[in-house]
């Protein structure tokens, strides 16, 4: 294995989740990762300094993330993304994805719920089990296959346990309540770096960068209007509005520190953001993985209605 193919693979996993939560499960999310892949193999023999490896690679996500948005959403080509002809019904997709995940075996049924429902990172799961890292990866690509070969829906809706579901929320469409505002702040990320590293860290995703290599301007901070529920200084839930160069703004990057997740944080913070985008007099936008039920159910609750 070459220099290169090595620092790839111990880094491939932040690469993933960067451009994941960057296009907020837009449609071409695979084409765009190899884009990065085949950008750092050409431009690898340039990069000094490899411990720097890391940031360089999300950098070169960065960009190929703004390039996917100014090809793809000049205005107008959202309204011919939406079409709610094709769209499965949201109850339909929580009732298939949790009977097919009852057909699988104790096993899969298991280390699926485990990765997925709770987060747990790879290297927790090896410990957990007691096998090395390389099985669990191995065991989760057989269980995603088993599941993918038993998941009854359409074969546009099939796919994978990642398929993303896309919602819309309108005044119209929002549910009656109040928001509970207490021990919700603000949060700058470029000021609170470190608490925002520290944070990811509690998913197992450190970016591991110093701040200016992080906001090296292809990462714009004024794209997220992000909000916090903090406790003893560090962000135990988080989300954000992000603003799309087309105009649309969406509920983004939600996520509870899995030991604070039975409190209801990220339901006031989606709640939240929702108003905020509404009183704009915009759609508030949100997509939503199809294997995350408690998302799903929580966009429904607010209001939320699938698009896709």
């Amino acid at each position: 294995m070459s220099v290169f193919e090595e620092l790839l693979t111990e880094n491939r996993n932040a690469a993933e989740a960067f451009v994941w939560r960057r296009l907020s499960g837009e449609d071409g999310v695979e084409d765009v990762l190899q884009e990065v892949y085949l950008a750092a193999w050409r431009g690898f023999g340039a990069l000094q300094d490899r411990q720097n490896f890391r940031a360089w690679l999300l950098r070169i996500a960065a960009n190929k993330c703004n390039d996917f948005y100014r090809r793809n959403y000049s205005q107008g080509k959202l309204a011919a993304k939406v079409n709610t002809a094709t769209t499965p019904d949201v109850g339909d997709l929580i009732s298939e994805v949790a009977d097919t995940l009852e057909r699988l075996s104790l096993e899969d049924r298991h280390l699926l719920r485990l990765f997925y429902y709770e987060d747990r990172s790879h290297a927790e799961l090896a410990t957990l089990l007691g096998v090395p890292v390389g099985t669990v990866k191995s065991r989760l690509h057989s269980a995603r296959m088993r599941f993918k070969d038993i998941y009854p829906l359409s074969p546009r809706t099939k796919g994978s346990l990642k398929m993303i579901v896309k919602f819309i929320c309108t005044k119209n469409s929002l549910r009656n309540g109040l928001v509970d505002r207490s021990g919700i702040t603000p949060f700058d990320s470029r000021k609170d770096y470190d608490i925002l590293n520290e944070y990811f860290g509690e998913f197992g995703e450190n970016l591991m960068c110093s701040r200016d290599e992080y906001f090296d301007g292809s990462w714009d901070p004024a794209a997220y209007e992000e909000f916090v529920i903090m406790e003893n200084g560090k962000i135990v839930s988080r989300a954000a509005i992000f603003h799309h160069e087309d105009g649309r703004e969406e509920v983004a990057a939600v996520a509870t520190v899995p030991r604070f997740r039975h409190l209801g944080h990220a339901a006031r913070l989606v709640r939240l953001c929702t108003e905020k985008i509404l009183s704009r007099g915009k759609i508030a936008y949100i997509s939503v993985r199809e294997d995350n039920l408690p998302m799903l159910n929580l966009a429904r609750e607010v209001g939320f209605t699938a698009v896709q």
